[in-house]
């Protein structure tokens, strides 16, 4: 009887060791799962009205253990079962717990696409076809065409005709609808401005202001300056004079352009080319701001004709051609200025370079030596960078006399 006891007694403690082991095991179970990875590859989720915990589970645990310990663990924690359908963006969300609480507490995803002023049409369209959940229609000529026909200012081209902000959308919106909000903004601002625009400006439409509008946001970045650009060329206009701007240039010859204007380029005879044409191009060349729309129908009060850059990311504004050569002939001064800098000091760099190998080298006897070499190099490269400056100016000037450009086109 003892015996039995005692082997009864055994077993008991058995049992009770075993089921502290398997409670211990489902404690370190539950313990691990709000820390389960979720698979690497998920950006975006969408959870489908009606859809469970459980099926978000299987759709998102890179190991997912046996359902029970789930429904352990959901039990324990009933609020993480209280789930919002709709998308949700993945950044950022790497485990279980993180999954389930931007889950339950609805921060869902963010759709937005911005068009950022300056930008071409082709790039905009471009930009839209890689837009996070939109439904992509614009896919061929036709819907372009169709999409243009339909445009509240129709004309032969989708330049200009989107105002540059950050346009919100529900998920698996159709790209024109987007089109359309950024579109639609923008004619009503065009449409204010124009009815507001200041008398006697040389626009002779709202469509003629957008397309001065793109030249000025692609002459300068300067905020400050729109008014002042927008004078020259209203200025040049009322006068006669061809606008001669850069950015249209560029615009004519598309991808013929290679990151610098040639001879060529100033007299290709596209309808683009202000150095060729009087007036305005045919289109806008990129996306207007509001800020340069209001410049374009709002210029400065000033007589200018000319500008060029500074060196110092604006620009010099002349009301005469003799000034303007000035400005110019400053402007490359300060370029050829830099040039030599920044040669100056790439050769300092590598005399530094030799000079700490060769102490390194020789020892404590070069150093000496070589802080000898860098002086004497240095103030050796000084003279020359100034006589070449000097040189270069006189020959600049020099040069300008005997070629002053025309006084009507100012080139």
């Amino acid at each position: 009887m003892k015996k039995i006891l005692k082997g009864m007694l055994i077993l008991f403690i058995l049992s009770l060791a075993a089921a502290a082991g398997l409670y211990n095991y489902g404690k370190g179970v539950l313990k691990s799962i709000p820390d389960q990875k979720i698979k690497s590859n998920l950006e975006i989720l969408e959870v489908k009205s009606g859809q469970t915990p459980m099926q978000i589970i299987s759709e998102t645990i890179e190991n997912p253990l046996d359902d029970i310990w789930y429904r352990l663990w959901f039990r324990q924690n009933p609020q993480m079962t209280k789930i919002k359908h709709g998308y949700y963006g993945l950044n950022g969300v790497y485990t279980l717990s993180d999954l389930f609480t931007k889950l339950t507490t609805g921060r869902q995803l963010s759709l937005n696409f911005t068009i950022v002023a300056g930008t071409r049409a082709d790039k905009i369209l471009s930009n839209l076809s890689h837009a996070t959940l939109v439904d992509h229609t614009m896919q061929d000529e036709k819907t372009y065409a169709d999409y243009l026909s339909h445009a509240k200012l129709s004309q032969s081209s989708l330049e200009g005709l989107f105002l540059p902000d950050t346009y919100a959308y529900d998920p698996n919106e159709r790209d024109t609808v987007i089109l359309n909000f950024a579109h639609d903004s923008l004619v009503k601002y065009l449409n204010q401005e124009w009815e507001n625009r200041d008398h006697g400006v040389s626009c002779k439409s709202a469509y003629e202001a957008l397309i001065m509008a793109s030249i000025i946001e692609k002459e300068t970045s300067v905020a400050d300056e729109y008014p002042l650009v927008s004078a020259v060329f209203n200025n040049r206009l009322k006068k006669g004079m061809r606008l001669q701007t850069d950015p249209t240039v560029i615009y004519g010859v598309k991808d013929r352009y290679s990151g610098k204007i040639t001879k060529s380029d100033l007299k290709d005879d596209n309808p683009y080319n202000t150095y060729v044409i009087y007036g305005l191009p045919p289109t806008p060349i990129a996306m207007a701001s509001k800020e340069t729309i209001h410049a374009a129908l709002h210029p400065a009060d000033v007589d200018y004709l000319f500008f060029v850059a500074n060196g110092n990311g604006g620009h010099t504004f002349t009301s005469n051609l003799r000034d303007h050569n000035n400005a110019v002939n400053e402007y490359k001064r300060l370029l050829r200025e830099n040039k030599a800098k920044n040669r100056k000091n790439l050769v300092k760099e590598q005399i530094i370079n030799v000079s700490n190998e060769l102490e390194n080298a020789i020892g404590d006897e070069a150093k000496g030596l070589g802080s000898l070499v860098k002086t004497a190099l240095d103030t050796n490269l000084d003279d020359k960078v100034k006589t070449e400056a000097e040189n270069k100016n006189a020959d600049e000037n020099k040069s300008a006399d005997e070629n002053k450009p025309d006084e009507k086109t100012g080139r």
